[in-house]
């Protein structure tokens, strides 16, 4: 089997054997014919045999391979090639008796050699990402000649051709081209959408012609209609609440001899600024008994967001210290969140059946995944219920390197993605998480977040700190087909920074409910955001009539 015809191998955990055919012909459509199905799951065996008997222009593969016995089943459904993690003679000796490729996973120069004398030739390269790309892969190559590598793990269509450009590289494996979100939501147009992308950026990369090279892949679904889905106008959002303590007057946390109380959280400051603004909205969240979980849940209530989705229970709400700057020194923030009560939550515990009752715009944002696996767990849950129901579905990144790494980051908010309509980011973790960056262009940037993972609409914000008092924020976007851009505006006089990234997301979401025009959308999320930098606290309570004022003019 000449892998070198197959340059992208798409990885693929499906939990439903019987979407196993409309994967295949998605693939097919989007010029791929090969597929590794890992075995994590217990349907992986049954996806196979149904592969290799109904859709024969499908070379399908066994991955995810831990044992000989594995392997030998593997075959016996279908598989025609196998991928192990590791390298073990057994299951080599089995694929070699049964004339099957054997591919073990291969991270250090050791593991190559081991292969390399029980003559592999080709072998996968995993997690690639993490073991420095095509550096490392450089380096290790270097000592085997004629070894030939699938480099696996954190591959994107953006570092495919940087991959495919080696001469020791036969093929790559991307697990992005139909993650099992795609596949269990039955979002197959998406999956051809992402393999016409892959192979293309794979052509380009081989040296293909221009004419051999498919035309650009631009997700129709979403670049040219607008994001809001259904006509319900309710608004929820979920994650976590804390309370934030803050010195007055700007001193310093280690000399403070007071606190400041203020509630606050990213997905709660969005929920009451839309609420702020009109919009029926709901908190989802959990906050433990007692006298600071009422506090929270009367913050909440004070300003008009419906908490009946706030589950009571756990051991505490999550703190955080807040000091805030003074001229050329910077604010600083401490975390004290371990334990939090929306953070152990049972994700069984929450019944979508009634928190998305009549909801038609969802909202999280990357801290929540972040927070524990429970909520990791929680969020993939609330992202799968809100998609199957057609709700709009906006993601702010928000990456906070406290909660987790960009690499872990990256992979976790990948395999997120399909379900979300509307991204929101600010420029850098537009580049660190999604290795997407057009030079100073915003909305460009925009443009290609849409492009690359296929949102419907997109904005990117900047902010340039010239002290603790006076910031310079701007933002682009990419709507309805349209880049577009805010003014730059300059902040003067701080109040509170904290929170104009979820005003400026509140004020985004509410244009692109209310129909508005591109251009407009972004004047009047910009203005949000830098309307809080004059409001104390975590949020903005601006009113749309003083939110449009700012921006210069009305929000139609």
């Amino acid at each position: 089997m000449d892998f070198s015809d197959h340059p992208v191998i798409p990885v693929i955990k499906i939990n439903d054997a019987a979407k196993a055919p409309a994967l295949s012909e998605a693939l097919l459509s989007g010029g791929i014919r090969i597929a590794e199905i890992t075995l994590r799951t217990d349907e992986g065996l049954r996806a196979i045999s149904i592969i290799n008997s109904g859709v024969p222009d499908m070379c399908v593969g066994a991955g995810s391979v831990l044992s000989a016995e594995m392997a030998r089943s593997a075959i016996s459904a279908g598989a025609k090639f196998i991928v192990s993690p590791g390298f073990d003679i057994e299951t080599l000796k089995v694929c070699t008796d049964l004339n099957v490729p054997y591919l073990p996973g291969c991270a250090t120069a050791t593991e190559v050699q081991s292969a390399w004398n029980h003559g592999l030739r080709l072998v996968k390269y995993f997690p690639a990402k993490a073991l420095g790309g095509t550096k490392m892969l450089e380096a290790l190559s270097a000592p085997f000649p004629g070894m030939k590598y699938v480099p696996t793990g954190g591959v994107d269509d953006v570092t495919i051709g940087t991959y495919l450009k080696m001469e020791c590289v036969a093929a790559v494996g991307a697990s992005a081209i139909a993650p099992s979100s795609l596949i269990d939501a039955g979002s197959f147009e998406r999956v051809t959408f992402n393999a016409k992308r892959y192979v293309a950026a794979a052509l380009r990369a081989l040296g293909a012609d221009s004419d051999a090279i498919p035309g650009e892949a631009v997700w129709q679904g979403g670049l040219r209609r607008n994001p809001v889905k259904n006509k319900n106008v309710r608004f929820a959002s979920l994650g976590e609440m804390m309370m934030r303590l803050t010195p007055p007057d700007r001193e310093l946390l280690n000399g403070a001899e007071s606190f400041d109380v203020f509630f606050g959280g990213a997905e709660a400051n969005v929920a009451i600024s839309l609420a702020c603004m009109g919009v029926p909205s709901s908190f989802i969240s959990k906050f433990p008994e007692g006298d600071i979980g009422d506090a929270a849940i009367g913050t909440l209530r004070r300003y008009g967001v419906d908490t009946s989705s706030v589950l009571r229970g756990g051991n505490r709400l999550g703190i955080y210290y807040l000091e805030k700057g003074a001229g050329e020194r910077p604010p600083k923030v401490i975390y004290d969140r371990t334990g939090s009560a929306i953070s152990e939550a049972d994700p069984g515990e929450f019944d979508f059946d009634e928190l998305f009752r009549d909801t038609g715009w969802f909202h999280m944002t990357g801290i929540t995944p972040a927070l524990s696996e429970n909520t990791l767990k929680l969020a993939k849950k609330a992202l799968r219920e809100a998609q199957r129901r057609g709700i709009t579905v906006s993601f702010d990144l928000n990456f906070r390197k406290k909660l987790w790494d960009v690499d872990n980051a990256s992979d976790v908010l990948g395999e997120l993605f399909p379900a979300v309509d509307v991204l929101i980011a600010n420029e850098e973790h537009a580049d660190k998480i999604c290795g997407v960056r057009c030079e100073d262009d915003l909305a460009l940037t925009a443009e290609a977040l849409c492009r690359k993972y296929g949102f419907k609409a997109a904005a990117v914000t900047r902010r340039r700190t010239i002290s603790s008092e006076h910031n310079s924020i701007s933002a682009g976007a990419f709507i309805d087909g349209q880049k577009v851009y805010s003014p730059v505006r300059e902040c003067e006089d701080i109040v509170d920074r904290t929170g104009g990234g979820d005003a400026f997301a509140a004020g985004f979401i509410y244009s692109l409910m209310h129909g508005s025009k591109p251009e407009k959308a972004i004047r009047y999320a910009s203005a949000a955001s830098a309307l809080k930098h004059t409001i104390e606290g975590d949020f903005s309570t601006a009113k749309p009539f003083e939110i449009e004022r700012m921006a210069g003019g009305g929000n139609g």
